[in-house]
């Protein structure tokens, strides 16, 4: 609707300049009447040609071909099937038209490549302050290589220079053109900085360093759900910077297993609109594979956004166990800060289990004209969580509460919040946030 409501006005504003090709009535009818005749049904496409490949694999089309060759011709089935060939994002558009030729009906398919390709460069800046003492910045920097082979396979490095640093890359490699079978290598190394409250009152501020190397093999299904499984084995060591040594230092081997199920149909990773979410994640570091200590981490998340108008109400909710174990501190799962229990320090409680739920209402004030972005957004939240099994000399297990008041913004830097977040003891905090610290 937004970008119907552009046209009609930037249409308007052109009206003198388009009168010159209207047509009267009666010609319109007739061109009516033409376009009528062209779109009668076709009993049967003879013939299916792909032109404008030049990287992307023929083979991809293959589906569509079997599909349509030697049938009626199914415009919505077609359009359905193109459409979602253009969304794995190698194109920069995909046209269909139908010709006669010989007395036989040739459907072309005209699919243009995005000239930008194959290698795609990204830069993005990530920065986050809570006013309470936690400030993170980056700048980062993404290398995406796609079509490495007939099947599909990508290279995908991220780097990312800050107080968070990282480098992760990964080779995505398809068994088939379909990719519900696939295999991913990959190494992530990582630092990032860990604070320990005791009540309200950071205590000690650590360092914690990974690195890890692993295979993933997994499976697409449907066009919104992937499913991973993988071994890895890794190294992390945490590190007092400044502070008590109450926490104290580790440096364990993590070698074991993962998993991840995802499900998002989201339609942005920030201020979603309309949507479902589903996460499911295992850490597994294992005894018998050379780990120093043995659990079982286990996170699900879900969420979904529903809109009407200008007004958007979404629904959160997470929880993670570690079914009993005492995990390391710095593998606890995390509450506290922006949409997370707001008002609280940035990650200020930990436990080895959690359950966490919210509330949140924007609503849109006006579009962003791209690239800008998307929208901008006021909004507020209701939160509560609570966590098990804790360090109860640093904060005891209790149902906490949470909420905000922030304006958004959904940019091509990724989401921006300047916020004001309420405990429910009656702490304040203030957040701007740009981006993915």
């Amino acid at each position: 609707p937004e970008a119907i409501a552009t046209g009609v006005e930037a249409a308007r504003a052109v009206a003198d300049q388009l009168a010159g090709l209207g047509l009267s009535p009666s010609d319109y009818a007739a061109w009516r009447a033409s376009v009528a005749q062209r779109r009668q049904p076709i009993e049967q496409i003879d013939e299916i040609r792909v032109v404008g490949l030049e990287r992307v694999s023929r083979d991809l089309f293959e589906p569509v071909v079997e599909q349509h060759q030697g049938q009626p011709l199914d415009r919505e089935q077609l359009e359905s099937d193109l459409n979602r060939l253009y969304g794995r994002g190698d194109f920069e558009r995909i046209n269909y038209r139908v010709e006669r030729e010989d007395g036989r009906n040739l459907l072309i398919v005209d699919a243009v490549e995005k000239a930008w390709g194959p290698g795609y460069l990204s830069f993005g800046l990530g920065l986050s302050n809570d006013f309470e003492g936690d400030s993170r910045f980056g700048l980062r920097a993404t290398y995406r290589q796609t079509w490495i082979n007939a099947l599909g396979g990508e290279w995908l490095s991220t780097i990312n220079l800050g107080n968070e640093p990282e480098f992760f890359s990964e080779f995505y490699q398809p068994f088939n053109r379909e990719r519900t079978l696939f295999v991913a290598p990959y190494v992530d190394w990582g630092k990032v900085p860990l604070s320990v409250f005791q009540g309200s009152n950071r205590i000690a501020r650590y360092d914690i360093a990974r690195a890890r190397v692993g295979v993933d093999l997994g499976t697409t299904f449907s066009r919104f759900a992937e499913l991973r499984l993988g071994l890895l084995t890794g190294q992390a060591e945490s590190t007092v910077d400044t502070g008590s040594s109450l926490i104290p230092e580790d440096h364990y081997n993590e070698t074991g297993i993962r998993g991840r199920l995802l499900y998002d149909t989201r339609d942005s990773g920030a201020l979603a609109r309309r949507g479902s979410y589903l996460r499911a994640d295992l850490f597994a570091p294992l005894e018998s594979l050379g780990a120093d200590r043995q659990y079982f981490r286990t996170e699900i998340q879900a969420g979904k956004a529903l809109s009407n108008g200008p007004s958007t109400l979404a629904l959160n909710l997470r929880g993670g166990s570690a079914f009993g174990e005492t995990m390391p501190y710095y593998d606890q799962f995390p509450l506290g800060g922006f949409l997370k229990l707001s008002g609280y320090a940035n990650e200020q409680f930990r436990g080895n289990q959690y359950a966490f739920g919210s509330l949140v209402y924007q609503y849109q004030l006006t579009t962003l004209t791209p690239p800008l972005g998307k929208g901008l957004y006021l909004g507020g939240s209701l939160e509560a969580g609570r966590l098990w099994d804790v360090y109860e000399e640093l904060n005891p297990s209790e149902t906490r509460y949470g909420s905000s008041l922030f304006f958004g913004a959904d940019t091509w830097l990724g989401p921006f919040y300047f916020g004001l977040g309420l405990s429910g003891n009656g702490e304040t905090s203030g957040y701007v946030i740009l981006g993915k610290p």
